[in-house]
């Protein structure tokens, strides 16, 4: 069984991608897209050394369309969807292969990660449970991996409305999900920490635009237009305190936003 990790990058982050690349594998393939303003910003010679990576260049900008891309590209029995400022620990190959190995009905697992300052974040579970359209609502790209069979069985792709790179730059993994989710696919969690991440993440502010918009459009591919307004009002009341007067009240009347 292989493990292929789908890498997007954009401009000159793919430097910082070549020294964070685990080292070769049998077990191992590797994509990158690499989105950049101009086509002579062609890094292909970065890893040339590499024989298990494909290399991709795109014109096109937002990293939901980059991830896209890879998945059309994959080949692999396993994905897993990475970013370039992730460091992957040592043994995570086996780690992430051997739970697939384990149980041949799981069509996705998502994984722990470890940060610099707080090691593994408290808000992982120490226990492995099976994902809802709930639990999802906190899943990060990097944790998710999949069997790229039941992925491309059901036809699921990334929003490209949002994502990092676009307008609405949160909140993308979780519609990933749901669409595995909805299809059938069993998508469950497992205790294991396979990479270290940097402390922040742009994903956490809420009190501006388009992070609450991010939420509300994400609220309404998941759960509809109803539920989903009335969702990102509940999410507001629950986390009032980090939001200003404005968006509070943008938040509460959300039902009437038809379009962000």
């Amino acid at each position: 069984m292989e493990l292929e990790m789908l890498y997007a990058t954009y401009g000159d982050r793919v430097n910082q991608l070549l020294h964070n690349l685990p080292e070769s594998s049998d077990k191992l393939k590797i994509i990158i897209v690499h989105q950049v303003d101009d086509v002579r910003h062609n890094a292909q010679n970065l890893f040339s050394h590499r024989s298990d990576v494909k290399y991709f260049m795109m014109l096109d900008k937002g990293v939901t369309r980059s991830r896209n891309f890879a998945l059309q590209q994959a080949t692999g029995d396993i994905i897993l969807f990475c970013d370039d400022d992730v460091t992957y620990s040592e043994g995570f190959i086996d780690s992430i292969i051997d739970e697939y190995v384990k149980d041949s009905d799981i069509d996705s697992i998502s994984f722990s990660y470890s940060t610099p300052t707080s090691g593994v974040l408290s808000r992982f579970k120490s226990y492995p449970y099976r994902h809802n359209l709930r639990s999802i609502l906190s899943v990060g790209t990097i944790e998710v991996s999949a069997r790229l069979s039941g992925v491309k069985r059901v036809g699921a792709f990334f929003p490209e409305d949002l994502g990092a790179g676009s307008k609405f730059y949160c909140c993308d993994e979780p519609v990933f999900l749901s669409r595995l989710i909805k299809s059938g696919l069993v998508v469950e969690y497992r205790p294991i920490s396979i990479c270290t991440h940097p402390d922040l993440s742009s994903g956490l502010s809420i009190d501006n635009y388009d992070a609450l918009m991010s939420r509300l459009i994400c609220f309404r591919y998941i759960y509809g237009y109803f539920s989903g307004s009335i969702l990102l009002s509940l999410f507001a009341a629950k986390n009032f305190s980090r939001l200003s007067s404005k968006y509070l009240l943008m938040s509460m009347c959300s039902i009437f936003i038809l379009k962000p």
